[in-house]
């Protein structure tokens, strides 16, 4: 009996030491609905995401996604909607020009700040709610590919979010408190590794001009809008 309770007591040790170092930690999709309930009481704080990208349009500025949150099998068991809440509007500012290559279908993480909480109208005019961050990292898990801020604090954030450290042994609260606050960039963000990763053709823009997104909660994906001049809440 007590070798059977030292053996479990190793193991939960082992699994709570294991937890530290999960890289790219993320939130949960209960997390975005809390975060969603109570919008005021969560602006400005860091999270983090996971998921597959549904749509996204990107010039050499910045990038514009939506991802799809990994949903857990126990929400389709409880009927829980999953669609009104599986939705996260993405925006990453770049510091250079490189284009990202991230396409629809790919699997990413974001380290993001919350910033608002967007409705726009779907494909047949339903008022479809999202909740918006501005990324501070974009880990692409198709190609191992990250792309992130050089400043402080957001790259001390991301350099601890990849280390497994955020979240777990450090509070991103914590990590900000070291650092000035961060400059506003209009044009910045965006740090490859490796800037060498193939950008296929399809995704190649040779405008600066952003395409606005529409969303389709029942189909379940974005399209570039096609009058650019009807929603101003880009």
């Amino acid at each position: 009996m007590f070798r059977h309770y030292h053996l479990l007591l190793l193991l939960t040790l082992f699994t709570l030491s294991c937890s530290a170092m999960i890289p790219y930690k993320d939130n949960s999709l209960d997390d975005l609905h809390r975060i969603t309930e109570n919008l005021s009481a969560h602006q400005g704080e860091i999270v983090a995401f996971s998921g597959e990208v549904k749509g996204i349009v990107e010039d050499t500025h910045r990038i514009k996604l939506v991802l799809k949150i990994d949903v857990p099998l126990y929400y389709y068991a409880t009927g829980q909607d999953t669609l009104s809440y599986g939705l996260l509007l993405v925006s990453f500012h770049k510091e250079t020009a490189t284009m990202s290559g991230i396409q629809k279908g790919y699997s990413l993480k974001v380290l993001a700040r919350v910033a608002d909480y967007q409705v726009r109208d779907n494909m047949i005019g339903k008022k479809v709610g999202v909740l918006h961050v501005n990324a501070l990292a974009l880990a692409d898990r198709t190609r191992h590919v990250d792309f992130f801020r050089t400043q402080n604090p957001s790259y001390a954030l991301y350099k601890a979010w990849k280390k497994g450290e955020l979240f777990f042994k450090v509070k991103p609260s914590d990590l900000e408190q070291l650092f000035p606050a961060e400059k506003s960039v209009k044009t910045a963000s965006t740090a490859t590794s490796p800037a060498t990763a193939a950008v296929p053709a399809s995704i190649r823009q040779t405008t600066n001009t952003i395409k606005q997104i529409v969303y389709d909660e029942e189909e379940d994906f974005i399209l570039p809008a096609a009058s650019p001049a009807t929603n101003s809440n880009n």
